[in-house]
C-alpha cells in the first residue's frame, strides 16, 4: 500500500539461474509516485474541482515595469486560496487539501522469488536526483545494506547541493533490504539484513 511519492523498488537478477549477488540487477519500481504530473492523478483532481499547475513567481520587466508571472518548479496541487500548493496528491495528513488530496492507497502485490535480491525504500528527496535504477546499482555494489543506503543519500544530498547552491533540498531518507531466499518455505523471502540512512532537510522543497 502506498500513499505519497516515496517509492519502494526491487533488484531483480538478470542472470538466468538469478545466483550471483555480482549480478546486475535490474530496477523494477514497487510504487508510483503520486504527484500532479501523473496523467490520471491530475484528472482526478481536475475532475473535483481542482487546481493543478506550477508556483508563479514574480519577475520584474524592467526598471520600474509591471511584474510578470513566470511558472516555475514542479506541478502542484493548490487549495481554494491559492497559496498553498502541494507536490503530492494523496497525503494521510493536508486535510485543507481534500478532496483533491486523498488518504486512499494505492494497493499492489507481488510475490518474491529467488531473481528477487534487494529492496530500496526511498523518500521524494532521494528520487528527484536519482533514478531507481542508479539506486539499484548502488545497492548491488554493497554487502552491507546500511553502506549502500548511506551511499544513496549522500549522492542525494550532494546533488541537492549542487543545484540549489545548499539553498534548498528535501527529505532524503533511504532504507536498504537484502533478501534472503534460503530460508523455510513458509516465509517465502524474508529480509536478510536492512540499512537506514537518513539526512536531514536543509529546507523544505515542498
Amino acid at each position: 500500500a502506498n500513499v505519497g511519492d516515496s517509492r519502494a523498488v526491487l533488484g531483480v537478477c538478470q542472470n538466468p539461474h538469478g545466483r550471483g549477488s555480482g549480478d546486475s540487477l535490474k530496477a523494477v519500481e514497487l510504487s508510483s509516485d503520486q504527484r500532479p504530473d501523473r496523467e490520471d492523478e491530475r484528472r482526478r483532481i481536475v475532475s473535483e474541482g481542482g487546481v493543478v499547475h506550477q508556483s508563479a513567481v514574480p519577475v520584474r520587466q524592467g526598471f520600474g515595469g509591471p511584474p510578470r508571472f513566470m511558472r516555475v518548479g514542479p506541478e502542484r496541487v493548490w487549495d481554494r486560496t491559492g497559496r498553498c500548493g502541494l507536490c503530492v496528491t494523496r497525503s494521510m495528513g493536508d486535510l485543507g487539501m481534500r478532496p483533491w488530496v486523498i488518504a486512499v492507497p494505492e494497493i499492489s502485490e507481488r510475490e518474491l522469488g529467488p531473481k528477487d535480491k534487494v529492496v530500496i525504500l526511498g523518500s521524494d528527496g532521494v528520487w528527484d536526483h536519482m533514478a531507481s535504477q542508479e539506486a539499484v546499482d548502488i545497492a548491488a555494489r554493497h554487502r552491507d545494506p546500511a553502506a549502500a543506503a548511506r551511499e544513496i543519500t549522500n549522492i542525494a544530498r550532494q546533488r541537492w547541493h549542487s543545484t540549489t547552491q545548499g539553498q534548498m533540498s528535501d527529505d532524503i531518507t533511504a532504507v536498504v533490504m537484502h533478501l534472503d531466499h534460503a530460508s523455510p518455505p513458509s516465509t517465502r523471502a524474508s529480509s536478510r539484513s536492512a540499512g537506514v540512512a537518513v539526512t536531514a532537510a536543509a529546507a523544505p522543497a515542498g
